[in-house]
């Protein structure tokens, strides 16, 4: 799934009648903003895709669609967020999803990141 896709509420019905302990769910966030008066915070963000979701906790949050080597500098304001989810048991994993040979190889070597 995807916060871009929209496919957050769809799963959510599928899976309303399941025990949660046996679905895995892996969702994006879009971190490609225009700047910090465009964000809101990641703890927001992450309420509306539970909701949407009707859960508790995402076992894997992913930042979507890395495209370059310096996303650990470049979203740093998600990443400090998502950290803190983790904290809380909100997530259960963080990672990225690469779309660049520099964004994989600094995943890889990024403690942060848990899921590539």
């Amino acid at each position: 799934m995807a916060d871009s896709y929209g496919s957050q509420p769809f799963v959510g019905k599928a899976i309303k009648e399941l025990p949660r302990e046996k679905v895995t769910l892996m969702t994006k966030i879009w971190t490609h903003d225009e700047g910090s008066e465009q964000r809101e915070p990641v703890s927001k963000t992450l309420d509306c895709l539970r909701q949407e979701m009707g859960t508790d906790y995402i076992d894997i949050l992913l930042m979507h669609c890395m495209t370059s080597g310096d996303w650990p500098e470049t979203c740093k304001f998600y990443m400090d967020g998502l950290a803190k989810a983790k904290e809380d048991s909100v997530v259960k994993a963080v990672g990225i999803s690469c779309h660049n040979w520099d964004a994989l190889v600094e995943a890889a070597n990024n403690p942060w990141c848990d899921i590539i």
